[in-house]
Parts: structure tokens; C-alpha cells; sequence
């Protein structure tokens, strides 16, 4: 099934919402835009599986990964299966 991939930003000027075809792509603007590799978000958002013990999720099964940047934006990245 193929899948859209999303990456919002929104920061105190705005927001923002592009889509992606290409999961390299939305990696690149990810990390561009967040500052983060997407190993370092990972462990961001799952840094509760480290605390207890447990492996964390593949990238590849994460359908959301959310970070801040240094400078207060914040970056979600989302994949949608395509229904068609």
C-alpha cells in the first residue's frame, strides 16, 4: 500500500504543511526544519521505552514522530496509508 507523508511546522508566525511521496524526502525537510536527525527524535519521543527497559518502535512502523526545534518550532511528521 503506498503512503503520503506529511511534515507540519507551526511556530509563533504561522504554520505550514507539505506532502511528500518519497519518505527521503520528508526526512530531509524533517531534520532541515527540526534539527534533529530522525535516530535523535526517536529517542526524543521514546526516551520512556529506554527508561523502562523496552525497544522503542521501528521508524518505519512510527505513523507520528513530533519534535521542537532550538528555536521553538515545532515539527510533526505523519504518514498516512493512501486509500485508493
Amino acid at each position: 500500500m503506498a503512503t503520503k507523508i506529511t511534515v507540519k511546522t507551526s511556530d509563533v508566525d504561522g504554520s505550514s504543511t507539505r506532502r511528500y511521496s518519497t519518505e527521503a524526502a520528508a526526512v530531509r525537510r524533517f531534520e532541515e526544519m527540526s534539527g534533529l536527525t530522525i535516530a535523535q527524535a526517536m529517542a526524543e519521543q521514546y526516551y520512556s521505552y529506554v527508561d523502562a527497559q523496552k525497544s522503542p518502535p521501528a521508524f518505519a512502523d512510527v505513523r507520528v514522530l513530533r519534535a521542537v526545534s532550538n528555536y521553538g518550532t515545532v515539527v510533526t511528521l505523519e504518514r498516512f496509508p493512501l486509500m485508493y
